[in-house]
């Protein structure tokens, strides 16, 4: 005997038909009559419906219900509603990263996480902290970032910004902050680069000072000498594309150089989309390769798997990273600068007679020119930055140094000379080879191309 959808129990319909619906064809079911409206309004699927858009298992927004609670998330998140859950879970992902690994740089980001606990500080002197009220981005500062730039934003960062508005940077740049970038710092030398993630405020700012409307900067690259935090500069900032333009296309994440009259536009691409660049940045800070330094101060240094050896009972490990601030993409004279961080150690459990002291270093740096075509170019000289460490069990030395080169791929590898303790031996410590490769570029074209190297 055939029944009609009404004849059926409510629960039948609720639990075993509405919950394949979507929120809207709950909401137009809803309108139909007094009895599916019933159906319609179970708490058991507007709360999977809360979890499915908003990812919310607390009923954050409203205790009345689990429908109201979704509608106050749609009042405030609506527009965002297909790609909201993507971001959000990377967010996550990145808020649990650095609340564990980073707290202090964790401190900094202004945001309100599900306990409804604000964050958002900003180091000072001493213990304390400055909270913010600015937590996350609103639409009225992203509409109005959009007409000072005359362009409408991508959706995925007004949704980024919607979740985390940054880090709050303050009204001046505060030596400590230098330190805690959420997208890393390293240093080579006398220089030091701290990347800092803009909140809308300054980002607007820099909108407006740039008045760069096919591009959004969302990132600033604080550039200095180690110890002198009074003559800081900023570096090549990331941006977001809002414009196709030459090679680059709307949402690419990008640094783009100076470059020359040849080259305008030559950038780096990063990533394809925003979200793309989020995800990546989640994946870094999740990597138990990051460097993180005891002062909870994270490196931008990448090492790649396997980049590690061990010979003589000294372990060598190498990481590297672009440094777009001291490259030049031009077809009169291209170079990439390169930063490279090598760090040689020890176990504490070794027979102290393995102790020895690092005398010269020898390097083999390799330019990919083309597939067939590579040219190589051997430094030697006496230990690294001016030092001679020595290497001792549970002694760790660690020193960064750079080298430049005319293609976008190639490779270093090479040796270290040390004399055991009785100075009768020379022990070479093998240092493994690893890759010279920036990210892709654009609007550019390599030439063909000397180097020098630490």
């Amino acid at each position: 005997m055939n029944r009609t959808l009404l004849e059926l129990p409510r629960e039948v319909i609720s639990d075993n038909l509405f919950c394949y619906l979507d929120y809207g064809s709950l909401c137009s079911v809803a309108q139909s009559c007094k009895e599916l409206r019933i159906c319609a309004h179970t708490e058991q699927n507007w709360k999977a419906l809360c979890y499915q858009h908003w990812l919310d298992v607390r009923q954050s927004r409203s205790k009345v219900s689990w429908r109201e609670n979704f509608i106050e998330w749609f009042k405030t998140l609506g527009r965002y509603i297909e790609i909201y859950p993507e971001i959000k879970r990377i967010w996550n992902r990145i808020f649990n990263s650095l609340k564990e690994r980073a707290p202090l740089v964790y401190k900094t980001l202004m945001f309100d996480d599900d306990n409804n606990e604000p964050s958002g500080n900003i180091l000072v002197d001493g213990d304390g902290f400055v909270p913010t009220s600015d937590r996350v981005g609103s639409e009225r500062d992203l509409k109005m970032l959009e007409r000072t730039l005359s362009r409408s934003l991508p959706e995925e960062f007004r949704c980024s910004y919607r979740i985390c508005n940054g880090q709050n940077i303050g009204n001046r740049i505060l030596l400590e902050l230098q330190k805690y970038g959420m997208l890393g710092m390293f240093s080579v030398y006398h220089y030091a680069l701290c990347e800092v993630l803009l909140p809308l405020h300054c980002i607007m700012a820099r909108g407006s000072t740039h008045n760069q409307s096919k591009l959004i900067h969302f990132t600033s690259r604080h550039f200095f000498s180690s110890g002198q935090s009074t003559h800081i500069r900023m570096g090549s900032s990331r941006a977001v594309c809002l414009v196709d333009s030459g090679d680059l296309k709307a949402g690419n994440v990008i640094i783009q150089m100076e470059g020359d009259e040849s080259s305008p536009g030559a950038s780096f691409v990063y990533a394809k989309t925003f979200t793309e660049y989020l995800g990546m940045v989640a994946t870094n800070l999740e990597n138990p390769d990051l460097i993180v330094e005891k002062d909870g101060t994270m490196l931008q240094f990448f090492k790649e798997p396997g980049c590690e050896v061990e010979t003589y009972h000294v372990k060598v490990s190498v990481a590297t990273v672009l440094v777009p601030e001291f490259s030049q993409l031009s077809r009169v004279d291209p170079r990439l600068m390169f930063a490279y961080r090598i760090t040689m150690s020890m176990d504490e459990n070794e027979d102290p007679k393995y102790e020895c002291t690092l005398q010269a270093r020898h390097w083999e740096i390799v330019e990919y020119r083309s597939e067939t075509d590579r040219h190589t170019e051997t430094v030697d000289g006496p230990g690294v930055i001016g030092e001679f460490p020595r290497i001792a069990p549970g002694v760790s030395f660690s020193y960064a140094s750079w080298t430049p080169m005319k293609t976008p791929q190639g490779h270093m590898e090479g040796h270290f000379a040390f004399v055991g303790r009785h100075r009768d031996d020379v022990l070479q410590v093998v240092c493994p080879r690893f890759k010279l490769r920036c990210p892709e570029v654009r609007n550019f074209t390599f030439n063909r191309g000397s180097t020098t190297s630490e």
